[in-house]
């Protein structure tokens, strides 16, 4: 724009050569703002990646580029435009959602319920054979002896063993 205002000005057309230099000033100025825009888009990306907050991010990257794309096409209001769209983005990204995470906390907590539930399944089952929990079970023996005749060991009742 310029060389044209420069070449309107060398022709003595010194309204065409201002018209043109306003432009040029309004362009450079578009150039800045769209400049800016797309830094604090940038810098809020980044941010948000550094801060774990990805979720919805991919759009404000995207809306970043096409905005590189629009500035390097002279495409000024367009690329602020869409650096505004992906700071919005940018700043409105999440956390994913921890699925990681939660499905170990669910199975650490499955294993624990089915340890704690095998355990006191093998405890009452004990305690029903007379078991006491820890310690096994002991035979009953009883203590009732009969005497047989004199001089033979005693024998348990009603067995014929003897004792």
């Amino acid at each position: 724009l310029l060389v044209r205002a420069r070449s309107k000005f060398e022709d003595n057309d010194y309204n065409g050569a201002i018209a043109l230099a306003d432009e040029a000033i309004v362009s450079a100025q578009l150039s800045m703002n769209a400049s800016e825009a797309m830094a604090r888009a940038q810098s809020i990306i980044v941010s948000a990646e550094e801060e774990g907050r990805t979720k919805g991010l991919e759009e404000a990257v995207s809306l970043l580029q096409r905005a590189d794309e629009a500035y390097n096409g002279w495409s000024y209001e367009e690329a602020i435009e869409l650096a505004y769209r992906a700071v919005e983005r940018a700043e409105g990204a999440k956390k994913p959602f921890p699925v990681l995470a939660i499905v170990v906390i669910v199975v650490v907590c499955i294993v624990a319920v089915g340890t704690l539930l095998l355990r006191r399944s093998t405890q009452s089952s004990e305690k029903g054979k007379g078991g006491g929990g820890l310690n096994p079970p002991q035979p009953r023996l009883s203590t009732r002896l009969c005497r047989g005749r004199q001089g033979s060991p005693p024998q348990a009742r009603g067995t014929g063993r003897t004792v």
